[in-house]
């Protein structure tokens, strides 16, 4: 049940971090309606671009939800991102569903900026499994996280 005095008092008194992040769940339920897609996928507000088969690029804003305690993108937001990232590429390309069997992360720089984007290529494509690398960048073209997954593909 929703806490109608909560999100009153909010509304009208909240702060700018605390408003922001009421606009975008109020933004990622109504992506959800209208793409029935995840809610993650709706709070991580993410678009992507298959400009190539084997090429994926998904850009995302910063927001509060992203944030961990030192005010940059929390480790496992930036794991997720990238997991979505190769996901996506391997689903789309290869019109299978996939499911992530392993993955690898090396964190380069604080997720510094205002607006980020995952590149993700294929490494090999297999008959049951590829593997896709996968790199984050922040809007100052630098490079804050590589990482390579192996995903298994569904029938």
């Amino acid at each position: 049940m929703i806490n109608k005095d909560l999100l009153q008092d909010i509304i009208e008194n909240g702060n700018e971090e605390e408003q922001q992040l009421i606009n975008l769940a109020l933004k990622a339920i109504e992506r959800k309606r209208e793409k029935n897609t995840i809610y993650l996928s709706s709070f991580l507000d993410f678009t992507y671009e298959l400009p190539e088969e084997d090429y994926i690029e998904l850009t995302f804003p910063m927001s509060p939800f992203l944030l961990n305690s030192l005010g940059i993108i929390h480790g496992g937001i930036t794991a997720t991102i990238m997991d979505t990232t190769m996901g996506t590429l391997v689903t789309k390309s290869l019109k299978r569903q996939c499911v992530t069997t392993e993955m690898k992360i090396n964190y380069l720089k604080p997720g510094k900026g205002k607006n980020f984007t995952a590149k993700a290529i294929f490494l090999h494509k297999g008959k049951t499994q590829c593997v896709v690398e996968c790199k984050v960048y922040n809007d100052e073209n630098i490079l804050i996280a590589a990482s390579t997954g192996t995903f298994f593909l569904i029938e």
